[in-house]
């Protein structure tokens, strides 16, 4: 094994604006990064009750809390989240940043800004390209 064995990952990209809802690319590096003993962390596979994993279900719930401008509710279970994401990025060694410019991606910006700040090495994945 080589010197990112062991290490961990953070995999960071947006998930309510994503078609895909942020699985696709995220998967697709799984089998790449455990073969070379990387541990993944992936914001879409939360270990956290239920309630509160981010997919369809989770973004549904929150578009009902946002029409019926039930905001309380809505900054519950966006604190959780913030709180929990953030967490991932104080664990992991680097990140893996799908930087989507066409989307809206207020927790990855605040995601790779935190990680800065903690000097950390950041992999970004652009898929507009480099000119963008």
């Amino acid at each position: 094994m080589g010197k990112l064995n062991g290490s961990r990952c953070y995999g960071c990209g947006p998930i309510d604006d994503a078609k895909d809802f942020g699985i696709g690319w995220r998967n697709y590096l799984k089998p790449f990064l455990k073969e070379l003993g990387i541990v993944f962390i992936d914001p879409c596979d939360k270990p956290i009750d239920d309630k509160y994993k981010e997919g369809p279900e989770f973004i549904k719930i929150r578009k009902q809390y946002k029409e019926q401008e039930n905001y309380e509710e809505l900054s519950k279970m966006m604190k959780r989240i913030r709180v929990f994401d953030l967490r991932c990025v104080d664990i992991s060694d680097f990140l893996i940043v799908y930087l989507d410019l066409n989307a809206v991606m207020m927790g990855t910006l605040e995601e790779l800004f935190w990680a800065n700040r903690q000097k950390k090495a950041v992999l970004i994945m652009c898929p507009m390209g480099i000119n963008q």
